[in-house]
């Protein structure tokens, strides 16, 4: 019998094996409770074999009755037939071990049934799909937090595309930035339609608000379910304007009343520093080399920003999420503000825990954040180790 505990409740489950055995065995029913987990092709079979799923209020969970005439005398009545319910779902994933709770990793089976995972234990079977993880491990579905989607490509086109990369990669929920210009209301009716339809994925989405519009419809957009947004401190020549502090603060004032059920993810750069530091740049180079182009993002742009934010932040309980960490500055500006109190989680993204491109590749590193080198990579991967950044 395939049994799991939650809150003290028993949960069965019954498959299409059970249902036979007891249709072999002359039973006319399976007995379920409120907790039974039963799978489509055991509701199929009791259809066939003419076997009733009979709800049970007691522990007669997976017997059931015989049929017999009604002549038979109560006392002279055969016992009810076992429906010896087995650890089977409709897919099982053997062999592996398995990532448990995010800190241990056991050798175990995992079934699934209507979308979920009902067990994890030994030997267990399957009406349906059996997938042999011999020698792998066995993870979770991985979520992205940090996507962004129809910028080169239509939405509902990428939707499709890069939602089935990240499935084949083990990516089941990605986090997509979202913005434009003027009110995110259709935009996000048009998002959602569209992610329902094409996307392979789950989808939530990080809005970015950069407007005074936007700023007045925080409201609607927390009725339409986002609880996700995003500000540029710095911004994008010629894509994205950057927020000013009073911006960013009343954003942070309009959203205390959520404050648990919302986050702010930040692009903590100090635009004017950049700005400073690419004029420097230019003036001198006319075509800068990679580590030439991370002068024009100085280090010490993004400790400021970051500061500035949780300190903004914290006043009205808002928590952050910064974006794409690059830099040691910047990580010791993230420690100090948890130190300080502030609500803060840090992500960095693959590029910066990897070798920068050089020689012919070395426009492909040019990015913003930029890439700072190998002593940069090191540090980045120790603060992912001892958990000050939190995601990649």
């Amino acid at each position: 019998m395939n049994e799991r505990t939650d809150d003290n409740t028993r949960r069965t489950v019954i498959t299409a094996d059970d249902v036979r055995d007891v249709a072999r065995s002359g039973g006319d029913a399976v007995w379920v409770n409120e907790y039974s987990i039963i799978t489509d092709e055991a509701r199929d079979a009791a259809r066939q074999q003419g076997v009733e799923l009979r709800e049970s209020s007691d522990d007669s969970v997976g017997t059931a009755p015989s049929p017999l005439p009604t002549d038979v005398p109560e006392g002279e009545r055969p016992p009810r037939v076992p429906a010896r319910v087995q650890p089977r779902s409709d897919a099982v994933v053997s062999g592996g071990r398995v990532a448990v709770d995010g800190s241990e990793i056991v050798p175990a089976d995992v079934a699934v049934s209507r979308g979920e995972v009902v067990a994890v234990g030994s030997d267990l079977r399957t009406d349906g799909l059996q997938v042999d993880a011999t020698g792998l491990l066995v993870l979770p579905g991985v979520f992205d937090p940090h996507v962004h989607l129809g910028l080169f490509a239509p939405l509902e086109e990428e939707l499709r595309s890069e939602g089935t990369s990240a499935l084949l990669g083990g990516v089941t929920s990605v986090g997509c930035f979202m913005d434009g210009a003027g009110s995110h209301r259709q935009r996000l009716r048009d998002a959602a339609t569209l992610a329902a339809r094409e996307a392979p994925v789950d989808i939530i989405p990080h809005l970015v608000i950069g407007e005074r519009e936007q700023l007045s419809e925080i409201d609607a957009y927390l009725e339409m379910g986002v609880r996700s947004f995003k500000v540029y401190m710095c911004g994008l020549p010629g894509l994205i304007e950057p927020v000013d502090d009073a911006f960013m603060a009343d954003l942070f004032a309009q959203l205390a009343p959520h404050r648990h059920r919302v986050q702010v993810c930040v692009h903590a750069e100090n635009a004017a520093l950049v700005q400073r530091a690419r004029d420097q740049l230019q003036a001198r180079v006319e075509e800068p080399d990679l580590m030439q182009w991370a002068q024009a993002h100085p280090e010490e742009a993004e400790a400021e920003a970051v500061q500035r934010a949780a300190s903004l932040a914290r006043a009205q309980g808002i928590r952050l999420y910064f974006v794409h960490i690059s830099s040691r500055a910047g990580l010791d500006a993230v420690r100090r503000a948890r130190a300080d109190g502030a609500h803060v989680r840090a992500e960095t993204t693959s590029p910066y825990l990897t070798e920068p491109p050089s020689g012919d590749s070395e426009q492909l590193g040019k990015m913003v954040p930029p890439l700072r080198g190998r002593d940069t990579v090191d540090a980045l991967w120790r603060a992912l180790q001892a958990g000050d950044i939190d995601t990649v």
